[in-house]
Formats: C-alpha cells, sequence, structure tokens
C-alpha cells in the first residue's frame, strides 16, 4: 500500500522538476510598431492645462457608473493623458512634489475608466482643485 503513494509523489516531483525555462541566446531585441498614434498635446500653462483636465474628469463618475457611454469615459482618459503628458515636464521643472500628486490623479482617473470604478473618478475630480490652490 506505501508503493502507490511514493510512485506517485515521485511522478510529480519529475514532472515539476521538468517546468524549467532555459534562455537561449541574446535578449536583445529591435521591434517596430507600425501603430501611428495621432494624438494631438495640448499647450499652456500649469494652471491651463490643470484647468482643462479638471473640465475631463468633472462628470466622468457619473459616464462610469452609468455604464452605457463607455466611448465618452476612454477618450476623456486619453484627453487627460496627453494633457500628462504636457504638463509633467512643467511640474517638474517647479521642483516641488506637485508632480507625485498629479501624477496620483492620472492614475486615479486610469483606474476609473480602465476598472470602471466611478469613485476614483470622483477622487480625481475632487484632488484637481487642490492641487490647483498648491500650484498658486
Amino acid at each position: 500500500m506505501k508503493k502507490i503513494p511514493l510512485i506517485a509523489s515521485l511522478a510529480v516531483s519529475l514532472a515539476l522538476s521538468s517546468c524549467g525555462t532555459t534562455i537561449v541566446g541574446s535578449l536583445d531585441t529591435t521591434t517596430t510598431s507600425s501603430v501611428v498614434t495621432t494624438t494631438t498635446i495640448p499647450t499652456g500653462t500649469v494652471t491651463s492645462l490643470l484647468n482643462e483636465m479638471l473640465a475631463n474628469v468633472t462628470g466622468l463618475g457619473d459616464i462610469i457608473a452609468g455604464g452605457k457611454d463607455n466611448a465618452t469615459a476612454r477618450e476623456r482618459l486619453q484627453n487627460v493623458e496627453s494633457i500628462w503628458v504636457a504638463l509633467e515636464p512643467q511640474l517638474v521643472a517647479l521642483k516641488n512634489d506637485t508632480n507625485v500628486d498629479v501624477e496620483r490623479i492620472v492614475n486615479l482617473v486610469r483606474t476609473a475608466v480602465k476598472k470602471k470604478r466611478p469613485a476614483d473618478a470622483d477622487k480625481a475630480a475632487r484632488f484637481i482643485p487642490l492641487v490647483l490652490d498648491a500650484t498658486k
């Protein structure tokens, strides 16, 4: 009777030990992408860009909660992402932690749209005016 569990455990250990990953060759690869995005990057001052971000985030929680207008939610996320691209270098130049705060806001918007969490969009909308006040 003891031979069966011993044989079974031996078979399992042999099967598991053969699952190793071996990398052969170089890991340096070069890939090219044929996908071209045509997102325009907005320009403006920190204040104007934050106000534009606020306009995109305001009401986003209701859109997500409705669940019917996912295209609008994704479009607003794309707008916030492009504003962040324009805004980040300006905030880094201020040499304070404002860029970290705005990055958290952008992450909240990403989570809100991608994981359908309207409360995160509402939090982002409440935090942007606080950042606006801090940059004045």
